[in-house]
């Protein structure tokens, strides 16, 4: 999954999320391209990009701060906090490299 299957399908279940508005991504200094996607299971993805400020001449910097969401592909939400895995009921927290949940929701580089 790419960070545009992830906007097309929040537009598509949340027509009011105004999070990939052409305003709201011109205001943090970003663009699709350069947001990163992770898988950190089989539910959850998240979302990252540097967030860029104009300085005092107007030149955008790279503030050092980043956007991060992650999204739920049984929901379709981005949310600020970790998930809960939706199939399995299980916490991200609650993952750790020796357990695996019925969604094969393991955490990046576990062992299934």
């Amino acid at each position: 999954m790419n960070i545009h299957d992830i906007k097309q399908r929040v537009l598509e279940h949340h027509p009011d999320n105004h999070f990939f508005d052409d305003n709201t991504m011109e205001f943090f200094g970003q663009t699709l391209t350069m947001f990163e996607v992770d898988k950190i299971s089989d539910c959850i993805y998240q979302i990252s990009a540097p967030m860029y400020a104009p300085d005092s001449q107007g030149i955008r910097f790279n503030t050092g701060k980043w956007t991060i969401r992650y999204f739920n592909i049984h929901t379709n939400d981005l949310t600020l906090s970790r998930p809960e895995c939706y199939r399995c009921l299980a916490t991200m927290h609650d993952y750790d490299n020796t357990t695996s949940y019925p969604c094969a929701g393991n955490p990046k580089g576990a062992s299934k």
